[in-house]
């Protein structure tokens, strides 16, 4: 039976049955390991995305001063000061209201799940109900962001592989630990990612006009979510540019227009149209200054919270590229994955606090790990096919799991209060210690 399933997905990898295995069988296991979490994670970071869009379907506005008149009730508490503002918000023009901090494109995601709370009468407004409301959406986003993976994996290699990557990033990645916990804007970009690659494979590079329209809006929307998606946009418009160049003029300037209105909010509460975040350039760069950190730090490597990349090496050999049974990709594919992944590691290896502050494994990459999943794809594939592949794709799924079950399981995520590490960044290259093997002091 499971043969002829994987025939059937290997000749209809757009179908019916496609989706309804990736949301049935891919997409509900990865939101439920992840709303499964032990522990309660919170941080500022994401605390405005379920308050504001609360706000505006109150009230008509995005101003949250009301969380911050003392006293301050629930996750706000932690914030105890009345004369100081918490770092997730900001003075609106001349001082008067206070705004989220962050780019308002996760709270697209909010909005189904807040309006069927309040039809049901519970009590939005209040913090606890606000936080399920966070917890509830990341799983069903994060669930979502390892289906769309899926669908697009089944257009790289066959079946098998596609489900084994898809269990792979569902158990050993930032998926858990990240994108199913909190409404981080990562998920939102991974999401999106995620929707104009599956267009594009699906299409074999050539998609119709709705085609292009949803990845125009799917581009605007990625864009609002948080502006280092310009790591992908660049990559992905030079890459339609190369192949059709009318697509690749229409596409840019229709997400541009589709990012208008966000502008525009944007403007008129931030004074910038990119949003609160460019208030982070302010910070110390350093060019490429920290890429080593990125990709190989005990404590927020890709490699070492995503150790089944490695097998991704293996596409340096033509036969593991190369799968006859499988239709050509798009011309430029693997230039363009690398380009996505590559720029996007720097830009996050020259930021000052590129470990992202408190946080699990590679969160401030996360946006980019489901893209280079994809190229795992084939790897796996042809792993799958010999006896001892099996046994290192074993190897790998433990040690992915491994590696992230101590936060989702376990009180883990406290290494970095222990280790103060925003004070103390030395401690993020600590083999001896590392978060993944943390026991915390008695």
């Amino acid at each position: 039976m499971l043969g002829r399933l994987f025939d059937h997905l290997s000749r209809h990898p757009s179908g019916w049955v496609a989706r309804a295995v990736a949301v049935f069988a891919v997409a509900v296991p990865a939101g439920i390991l992840g709303r499964s979490s032990t522990n309660v994670v919170w941080v500022g970071d994401t605390l405005p995305v379920v308050p504001t869009v609360v706000q505006l379907f109150r009230h008509g506005d995005r101003d949250l001063s009301g969380y911050l008149a003392p006293p301050r009730e629930g996750r706000w508490e932690v914030f105890p000061r009345a004369d100081s503002d918490p770092h997730c918000v900001r003075p609106g023009p001349g001082g008067v209201g206070r705004y989220s901090g962050y780019p308002a494109g996760m709270e697209v995601f909010v909005w189904p799940r807040v309006l069927w709370a309040a039809a049901l009468g519970l009590p939005v407004e209040r913090d606890d109900c606000q936080f399920t409301i966070e917890r509830e959406t990341a799983a069903t986003v994060g669930g979502i962001v390892v289906g769309l993976f899926f669908l697009a994996a089944l257009h790289i290699g066959r079946p098998g592989a596609a489900f084994v990557t898809a269990g792979l990033l569902a158990t050993g990645s930032v998926v858990v630990t990240t994108l199913t916990q909190l409404m981080w804007q990562q998920t939102g970009v991974a999401f999106w990612m995620l929707v104009v690659v599956l267009v594009e494979l699906q299409s074999a590079g050539r998609p119709g006009w709705v085609g292009a329209g949803v990845q125009a809006l799917a581009c605007s929307l990625m864009l609002a979510c948080r502006p280092s998606a310009v790591t992908f946009l660049i990559p992905f418009g030079l890459w339609v540019v190369a192949r059709d160049r009318k697509r690749g003029l229409t596409v840019p300037v229709a997400a541009v227009v589709g990012f208008l209105p966000w502008a525009g909010m944007y403007h008129a509460v931030y004074s910038t149209p990119f949003g609160p975040s460019m208030a982070q350039l302010g910070e110390p760069w350093t060019a490429a200054g920290h890429v080593g950190g990125v990709l190989f730090s005990p404590a927020r490597g890709l490699f070492v919270y995503q150790p089944w990349m490695w097998v991704g090496f293996l596409l340096l050999f033509r036969r593991v590229r190369t799968d006859p049974a499988r239709r050509p990709l798009p011309p430029g594919w693997y230039p363009f994955t690398l380009a996505v992944i590559a720029s996007h590691v720097v830009l996050v290896g020259s930021w000052g606090c590129w470990w992202g502050g408190y946080c699990w494994g590679s969160r401030l990459a996360a946006e980019v790990v489901p893209v280079a999943g994809l190229l795992v794809v084939r790897p796996v594939g042809w792993l799958l096919r010999r006896w001892w592949g099996w046994a290192a794709l074993a190897g790998v799924t433990a040690a992915g799991f491994a590696v992230h079950a101590p936060y989702v399981f376990g009180d883990g995520g406290r290494w970095n209060i222990e280790r103060e590490i925003d004070a103390h960044p030395e401690h993020l290259w600590d083999w001896r210690a590392p978060p993944f093997l943390f026991r915390e002091r008695e």
